[in-house]
């Protein structure tokens, strides 16, 4: 669980830093630049068209073209010769430009299809050689519009196929139009010695004036219900006035505020009046909500922006958005979901002042009188997550990735100690611990043992390295297999030790990393071999139990058979006897070591033990040994008959060690205050310190080549263990072996 718990955070921070390319909502992406001209939008209803006018390096017009969308399809143009348009604005669907011809201006209006279709001449103006200066708006719910040329103010009545042009005054500053059915249809504000005059004008054109305020080289007007917010400030300050003025009542409301007028805006919001301004201080912006509610400014909202904008160009409302132009980015606001976006482009080095906003579908467009700039909004999946990390990731972060790296090395060092406790435990059999190239990384000392692995051979080479090439073929065959399945499994091999087969049992534990990554495995073995011989003794004490039968009726029968005419025949029968007794014997043997009881207590003779077993061994079949006994005479509590089995096979262990080869065996017994002892001791071919080392081991033989078993080592171990006793065994190559067995004299009944 917890590695698929941390591979979902890394793939959390992953695609955060992929799909998040900000740390808002939104982001718009840069997708194409228009050099040379403005592009105007015209709507109609939802039907909007775009027309992009391109003037000349001087001033003039080359060109005008129309656009369906964005993408330019359905691309339309016009060209005008000597025609030189000052001023375009959109009408409906319509373009409506001032233009130029003759030393005549002209109000035009072109449809869709790029073809003027109304034209009329613009009377009483005059041109400034320096700036010329244009505003308009819209009368609503009419077909006139406001035209503002170098202070002076007309009246058009724009109709399908005409224009006509009226003259309502000069030295007019600003203009504004109302949109509600108010009694009154437009505003503008005139210029009058060292003060401005505010001027309403009712449905039938009569004016009337509301107010003075003070002179300003700039004034800037907004309607707010059936009253007008004139912005008053000069270029460059960093104060503005704003006074609200009313038709009947004059200024109702003036305040100062911190702002230059060009970056305070007013609009209108679910029948409520707004006030938006840029403030700078201590190096950020901050931009400052107000709503008007008739008598006074309240702050509604206000939001620091980024420390990384500067340089700020324009502030513009569209709609329920405010939209803020830096020189080095751009930023977008809604006053119910606060701050959209903020991305950073170079927008000084493309567009200069007075900078116009148009979306389109999910298209943003700034566009001056030279420059367009069209991006594309695409949504921040992850926008929250790369805000926290920008908030907080200071300090969160790497807090995070250091306990991700604690957990990640508690869990290395826990899977270290668990392969080292696993290694170091004495009865895990052999440990292997390879990487994923199959590289010997680590080894227990008995698997050190397995492959001959001493202290000066280096570790961290393939395991071919290290394995013989018949003696552990098997085990080199079943590390491939790990290696190209990858898989967890058990399987028995066969591994030849000392000349002798052994049965293992290997299993395989698959080491993975932290995506699941295969890294390597363990594979540990355990040596079956003694399991499954004792397994197969078990099957042999059965069937030996069986035979028993068999042979006690042979023996019954040999007593019975009638030998007095012939001394030879009795002396035959004498030999049979005593083979069916030895068998007899062997197959006790068998069963003793199948079948574990319990020993039945005498109190016995222990010279009588050791004559009894010397007797069961014939010279006519070991001519080659003598025999010396060693005897005193005393008593000890203990089971004969299995005493005289561990004896017995004794000295079939010292015979064995002669090697067909004249030998002596002697057999000795003595006593202390606690202990008796039994020792039995040949002049055979003797043991080495690495035989001494195995006579405890299940099934050890020395003579396995000659057919032993192992048995018998087994048969005196349990007889020695079930008197709670102990075994000794001291042995020279070349000079024989004895062994002796002690055990206490006053056995418990």
């Amino acid at each position: 669980m917890k590695k698929y718990l941390v591979i979902f955070i890394v793939l959390m921070l992953y695609s955060g830093i992929v799909f998040g390319n900000d740390t808002y909502p939104i982001t718009y992406k840069f997708i194409d630049l228009l050099e040379g001209g403005k592009m105007i939008r015209a709507d109609n209803g939802g039907n909007s068209k775009l027309y992009y006018v391109k003037p000349s390096i001087e001033g003039e017009t080359e060109s005008l073209s129309i656009w369906d969308n964005i993408e330019r399809k359905n691309m339309r143009g016009l060209t005008l010769n000597d025609v030189k348009i000052q001023y375009s604005f959109p009408y409906r669907n319509n373009l409506l430009f001032v233009s130029e011809e003759n030393q005549k201006y002209y109000l035009s209006m072109m449809d869709s299809n790029a073809n003027v279709v109304a034209l009329s001449e613009i009377i009483n103006f005059t041109k400034d050689p320096i700036n010329n200066r244009y505003s308009w708006v819209r009368i609503n719910h009419t077909n006139e519009i406001l035209l503002l040329m170098n202070e002076n103010l007309y009246k058009c009545q724009i109709e399908e196929k005409s224009i006509r042009i009226d003259f309502i005054n000069s030295k007019v500053k600003a203009i504004t139009g109302f949109l509600g059915k108010y009694e009154n249809k437009y505003a503008f504000l005139s210029e009058f010695g060292n003060s401005t005059e505010v001027y309403f004008a009712d449905k039938s054109g009569k004016e009337k004036l509301a107010a003075r305020i003070q002179l300003s080289s700039n004034l800037l007007t907004y309607a707010i219900n059936d009253k007008i917010a004139v912005i008053s400030f000069t270029k460059g300050a960093n104060s503005s006035w704003l006074y609200i003025v009313d038709a009947q009542k004059g200024v109702v409301f003036q305040k100062l505020i911190s702002s230059n007028g060009k970056f305070i805006k007013c609009f209108s919001k679910d029948n409520n009046n707004y006030f938006a301004y840029l403030t700078y201080g201590e190096n950020y912006y901050s931009l400052n909500i107000f709503e008007f509610d008739g008598n006074e400014l309240r702050l509604n909202s206000s939001i620091s922006l980024p420390l990384e904008m500067i340089g700020l160009k324009e502030l513009c409302v569209n709609g329920n958005y405010i939209y803020m132009i830096f020189s080095n980015g751009l930023s977008k606001y809604n006053l119910n979901e606060g701050l959209l976006s903020v991305d950073y482009y170079p927008i000084d080095e493309y567009m200069e002042d007075d900078i116009e906003v148009i979306e389109i579908d999910n298209y943003l467009v700034l566009t001056a009188e030279y420059t367009t700039m069209i991006f594309k909004m695409t949504e921040n999946r992850f926008w929250w997550f790369n805000r926290f990390l920008k908030n907080f990731g200071q300090v969160t972060v790497p807090v995070f990735l250091i306990l991700i790296i604690l957990i990640l090395y508690k869990k290395y060092r826990s899977q270290r100690r668990l392969l080292e406790a696993i290694i170091d435990l004495p009865s895990s059999g052999v440990v292997f611990v390879l990487d994923k190239r199959s590289r010997l990384r680590k080894a227990n000392d008995s698997g050190k043992a397995m492959l001959k692995i001493t202290n000066d051979v280096p570790m961290k080479r393939l395991f071919q390295y290290y394995c013989e090439p018949q003696r552990t073929k098997s085990l080199k065959e079943l590390v491939d297999k790990v290696m190209n399945v990858r898989e967890t499994f058990t399987q028995k091999i066969d591994i030849i030790d000392d000349n002798r087969v052994k049965e293992w049992y290997f299993s395989s534990i698959l080491l993975r990393g932290l995506t699941g990554k295969f890294k390597g495995c363990v594979l540990i073995g355990y040596d079956i071999t003694e399991q499954l011989e004792r397994k197969r003794m078990t099957n042999w004490a059965q069937l030996a139990h069986d035979m028993q039968t068999n042979l006690s009726t042979i023996r019954l029968n040999a007593e019975q058979l009638d030998c007095q005419e012939k001394e030879t025949n009795l002396r035959r029968r004498e030999k049979i006897l005593h083979q069916v007794n030895l068998l007899m014997n062997r197959i006790r043997d068998i069963v003793t070591v199948g079948r574990s009881t319990a020993p039945e207590l005498e109190y016995i003779n222990s010279a009588d033990i050791c004559v009894e077993a010397v007797s069961e061994f014939d010279e006519v079949m070991f001519p080659y040994v003598s025999f010396e006994l060693n005897l005193k005479d005393f008593n000890l509590y203990c089971d004969k008959a299995k005493m005289i089995r561990a004896l017995r096979n004794l000295i079939e262990n010292g015979i064995r060690a002669l090697k067909e080869q004249e030998g002596k065996i002697i057999i000795s017994n003595w006593n202390d205050n606690k202990f008796a002892y039994f020792s039995v001791r040949d002049n055979g071919v003797g043991m080495d310190e690495s035989q001494l080392m195995k006579m405890n081991t299940p099934y050890f033989s020395t003579s396995q080549k000659e057919g032993g078993a192992g048995i018998g080592t087994m048969i005196i171990q349990n007889v020695v263990e079930q008197h709670g006793g102990s075994l000794k065994v001291d042995s020279e190559p070349g000079k024989g072996t004895e062994v002796i067995i002690s055990i206490p004299l006053l056995n418990k009944k």
